[in-house]
């Protein structure tokens, strides 16, 4: 078995589809891409998941994460 990511150092992002990560915001970021909001969120390391909605553009960044909720046009993002 490898070495663990966190042991690594590298932070990496799951995205999952159409669902947001409810709560723990950060702060927003607005107007900015999703692969922006991907970066902005893996440079800071109190960042622990983000919910990028697609329409307004808007990634609210995340201290921390819980269940997954549905929500249509959002991309949910976790380190």
């Amino acid at each position: 078995m490898g070495p663990s990511i966190a042991a690594a150092g590298v932070r990496a992002i799951e995205t999952t589809e159409n669902s947001d990560y409810f709560g723990f915001d950060l702060r927003t970021e607005q107007n900015v891409t999703l692969d922006r909001c991907k970066t902005i969120c893996l440079r800071d390391t109190s960042c622990r998941a983000f919910t990028y909605n697609t329409r307004a553009k808007w990634c609210f960044l995340k201290s921390d994460f819980n269940k997954l909720k549905p929500f249509s046009g959002a991309v949910a993002g976790k380190v």
